[in-house]
């Protein structure tokens, strides 16, 4: 009877996990589709009125006046590409003695 209730308790367990995975692949799944149609929808509405993307680069430029963008340039300082392009300053050093 033990050997029973463990069968199907560790049956259940791996039907659980497949159940979970096969759902979380699905919701994925969907959601890609999802992102895939409004892109299409999107691309379609610009084309048949192209006027949209025009007001909206306008109003862009205006919260980019007043500094509201969060589009902004680099804050300061070097990014690992810059550090990567400068020489190694210690080691070109020349010594006179």
């Amino acid at each position: 009877m033990a050997m029973e209730m463990i069968n199907t308790f560790m049956d259940s367990i791996i039907r659980g996990t497949l159940a979970g995975f096969c759902l979380s692949f699905y919701i994925l799944a969907i959601a890609a589709v999802w992102k895939w149609f409004l892109g299409i929808m999107k691309r379609i509405l610009l084309y048949l009125f192209p006027g949209i993307k025009a007001r909206a680069d306008k109003k862009g430029k205006k919260k980019n006046a007043h500094g509201n963008s969060n589009d902004t340039g680099q804050a300061g300082g070097l990014d690992h590409r810059d550090q990567l392009c400068q020489p190694m300053r210690s080691l070109h050093r020349t010594h006179h003695h």
